[in-house]
């Protein structure tokens, strides 16, 4: 949510991209949003703007899938320790939580491939760094975290900019389409990254896997700077930082199917990046065979998430909310057998579902977010639902150690999946959140 998170809104119709000009919509839209062959379901990469940004986005996410594996096991090499990985991962969340929010201001001000593209070369120079501190054997705890912080700071930029540029690139109708195909471009990334990452980490270390994965952000920011659109014009726009956080959030409040799920996904992030960043790591260097099984877990939910993107290009749930939130529930079951210390080809088969219900659940919301929020607000809301689903992923990240050697690892899991488990449920009785339907001319009046 956020990344890995929904709304409601006013207006008669959305701009085209680049133009300005409204999209008048009709029972054709409606029906183009409803693809019956798989070239309509391709539509969106005929937009040259679309294809770079799929294109940066698979190359950038590439590198990204990659990096977890080579950090992780780069620090448990080193220092053994998982509350260490805790705190160098703590360092890049606080940093990216602190100023997302900012980072929604600029996005809905200033060209959003330019920030991209700023935000990309930042990213090579902290993951560039980091790498060659574990291929020359220098690597301590803090300048770790130093580097981290910075690539959390280009986190803080990028993701609300990308989130506002996606319905700058296609046009609305198309938009389920779009976040479903950038979904597949993650997830096919997710699965050869995973897989790449793991077979590097146990050849040859996990320098070199932070080296791709700054090379690929590098590639990444040369694409975006190519994207080609109009800034949506700020109606009555009136200067002023906390101004327009003040108007960001007063769009985000006024829909409590919004700020509920947020609220869902403060609990779950939080135990979610506890249990598969820090607890993961050492279930499967103790019990599962290492990296490649890390890996091969990771590569199985990226399948997953393959497969919801594959489905939801063809079909339109007309309960998008209801149907995302299911997906979450699905996913549970991993934590479970986690917890139980299942044999891991249980782990793969129940990664795999987890994959197809987060990635089900991620198309559905940004969709929805894209399609009723006007897009001169869009950032600046998207950075409010990345704020509240991130704010205490630092918490999770630095608690999943020492919970583990309070509790131990298998009841501090059972932890994590308590915490997921319960908002998930409670969700559901919010009104919106099972009734809210789906609406794909955009925002609607």
């Amino acid at each position: 949510m956020g990344e890995g998170s929904a709304i409601g809104v006013g207006g008669a119709g959305r701009d085209s991209p680049g133009t300005g000009e409204p999209v008048p919509y009709d029972a054709a839209d409606v029906a183009q949003s409803c693809p019956k062959s798989l070239v309509t379901s391709l539509r969106p990469l005929a937009e040259s703007n679309f294809r770079l940004l799929f294109s940066a986005e698979a190359i950038s996410l590439l590198g990204s899938a990659v990096a977890p594996i080579a950090l992780a096991f780069g620090v448990l090499d080193t220092t053994h320790s998982a509350t260490d990985l805790g705190i160098i991962l703590t360092a890049r969340e606080l940093v990216m939580v602190g100023m997302l929010l900012f980072g929604g201001v600029f996005a809905d001000r200033l060209p959003r491939p330019a920030i991209m593209a700023a935000t990309s070369g930042l990213s090579t120079l902290a993951q560039g760094l980091t790498g060659l501190l574990f291929l020359t054997h220098s690597s301590q705890v803090w300048s770790l975290a130093v580097l981290a912080g910075v690539n959390g700071l280009a986190i803080a930029f990028w993701f609300p900019a990308a989130v506002g540029l996606i319905p700058s690139t296609v046009s609305t109708p198309q938009l389920r389409q779009a976040n479903a195909l950038l979904g597949l471009a993650r997830n096919s990334s997710g699965v050869a990254g995973a897989a790449l990452g793991g077979v590097l980490v146990a050849l040859i270390g996990p320098g070199p896997g932070l080296e791709i994965d700054a090379a690929s952000y590098l590639a990444a920011g040369v694409l975006v700077v190519l994207i080609r659109v109009g800034q949506t014009p700020r109606v009555g726009y009136r200067p002023g930082v906390f101004r327009d956080l003040a108007a960001g959030w007063q769009e985000f409040w006024s829909r409590a199917w919004l700020w509920g799920i947020v609220i869902q996904f403060s609990l779950v992030n939080m135990a979610f990046v506890g249990a598969m960043i820090v607890l993961l790591p050492l279930v499967a260097s103790r019990s599962l065979g290492g990296a490649m099984a890390y890996g091969a877990i990771y590569a199985a939910a990226g399948a997953g998430a393959l497969g919801g993107g594959l489905l939801l290009l063809r079909r339109s749930p007309g309960r998008p909310l209801l149907v995302a939130t299911s997906g979450i529930l699905i996913g549970l079951p991993f934590f479970v057998l986690l917890a139980l210390g299942a044999p891991l080809l249980a782990l793969l088969l129940t990664s795999f579902l987890a994959g197809l219900g987060m990635e089900t659940f991620g198309v559905l919301w940004s969709t929805t977010m894209q399609q009723q929020i006007p897009q001169e607000k869009l950032s600046r809301v998207s950075s409010y639902d990345s704020f509240g689903s991130f704010v205490f992923m630092p918490i999770g990240l630095a608690a999943a150690g020492p919970l583990a050697a309070l509790l131990g690892l298998r009841p501090a899991l059972w932890v994590a999946f308590l915490v997921m488990a319960i908002p998930t449920a409670l969700v559901l009785l919010l009104p919106d959140v099972r009734s809210l339907a789906a609406h794909p001319s955009g925002v609607n009046g």
